[in-house]
C-alpha cells in the first residue's frame, strides 16, 4: 500500500484487493473533471493486515471518504465509528464518509444503484404487482432485496444453491420473502414480473449452471447485474426469448452518484459521454 502524503489534498478513492479491475476511478474522475473539482479519485490495493494502517492514514491525511469493494465490504464495518441503519441490515458497506472530526460513517449505495438503473429502463414498473425472483443470496442480493422491500415489494422469491443463506436472508426480510432451492426453481419462477441475477454467473469463467432459463415467463423483465461482458448469457437469452431486459452497467454508474454527492455536495449525472467511456472498458 502506497499513500501519497498531501495534507492539503481532499482525497477520495477505493479500497480492495485486487483493485486494478475497478471502474470506479474512471467514473469519479470523469465527474471531478466535469464539475471542475480539484480532487483525484485513486485506487488503493490494501492487504487485510494493512486495513488498520489505511484507516489511520485516511483519518490524518484529509480524506473526504472512500469506496469499499471485494473482499472488504463486510470486514470494513468493524473499523467504522457509525453505520447507517440500511447498511447495518444488509451487513455490508460500499461507501465511507469521513467527518471533519475524523469519524467514519459507513453506507451502502448498491440498492440505490439497482433501483435507479431499473427506473431508467422501466419508469412505470410496479413493485407490488407480482412476484420478483432474486437469483443468489450474497451481499448484492441482500442490498437488492432490501431495496425492493423499501418500494413495497410483497413477494420476493430468493432462489439459491446455498439454501441456508437464502433462508437467512428471507428471515431478515420478513413476511415479504421466501427462499427456494434449485430443485424448486420452476415453482419459484412461476408468474414472476422480474428476474434478477445477483450471482457471478455470466462473468468470464462463471458459466450458467443449474438454472433452466426457459422457465422465465416471456412477459418478465430480466435484469442482470453482471456488466462484464456487457452482453451476458442471460441478456442474450432475454433478447432471443423476447423479454425486456436491463444491463448491469447502469447499476455500477448509478450507485456512484450518492457517494459523489455526499463527498462534494454536487449530484452528478450519468450522461452519454460517461457511458461511452465505461463501455470501452467492457
Amino acid at each position: 500500500m502506497i499513500l501519497n502524503k498531501q495534507s492539503n489534498f481532499n482525497k477520495v478513492g477505493i479500497i480492495g484487493i485486487p483493485i486494478s479491475h475497478s471502474l470506479s476511478p474512471l467514473i469519479h474522475n470523469y465527474w471531478l473533471k466535469l464539475y471542475n473539482i480539484n480532487t483525484k479519485y485513486v485506487s488503493f490495493e490494501v492487504n487485510e493486515n494493512e486495513i488498520n494502517k489505511f484507516i489511520k492514514k485516511v483519518k490524518t491525511e484529509n480524506f473526504r471518504g472512500f469506496n469499499v469493494t471485494i473482499p472488504y465490504k463486510e470486514k470494513i464495518i468493524s473499523y467504522l465509528d457509525d453505520i447507517e441503519a440500511e447498511a447495518k441490515k444488509i451487513g455490508a458497506v460500499n461507501t465511507v464518509i469521513i467527518s471533519s472530526s475524523g469519524r467514519l460513517l459507513g453506507k451502502n449505495t448498491d440498492g440505490y444503484g439497482f433501483l435507479e438503473n431499473l427506473r431508467s429502463y422501466e419508469k412505470n414498473f410496479v413493485f407490488s404487482s407480482s412476484p420478483v425472483l432474486i437469483l443468489g443470496a450474497g451481499g448484492a442480493a441482500r442490498s437488492i432485496c432490501f431495496a425492493l422491500k423499501s418500494k413495497g415489494c410483497k413477494n420476493i422469491r430468493i432462489l439459491s444453491r446455498r439454501i441456508s443463506q437464502a433462508q437467512g436472508l428471507s428471515r431478515d426480510l420478513g413476511n415479504c420473502a421466501k427462499s427456494y432451492d434449485f430443485k424448486d426453481q420452476k415453482k419459484a419462477l412461476l408468474n414472476i414480473s422480474l428476474f434478477v441475477n445477483t450471482t457471478p454467473m455470466g462473468m468470464k469463467n462463471f458459466p450458467w449452471q443449474g438454472i433452466d432459463l426457459s422457465n422465465i415467463p416471456k412477459d418478465s423483465l430480466v435484469y442482470d447485474i453482471v456488466y462484464k461482458p456487457r452482453d451476458t448469457h442471460l441478456i442474450k437469452f432475454a433478447k432471443a426469448n423476447g423479454n425486456k431486459y436491463i444491463e448491469g452497467i447502469g447499476m455500477l454508474l448509478y450507485q456512484a452518484i450518492p457517494c459523489f454527492e455526499w463527498w462534494f455536495g454536487q449530484k452528478p449525472v450519468v450522461d452519454e459521454s460517461l457511458e461511452k467511456i465505461i463501455s470501452v472498458k467492457l
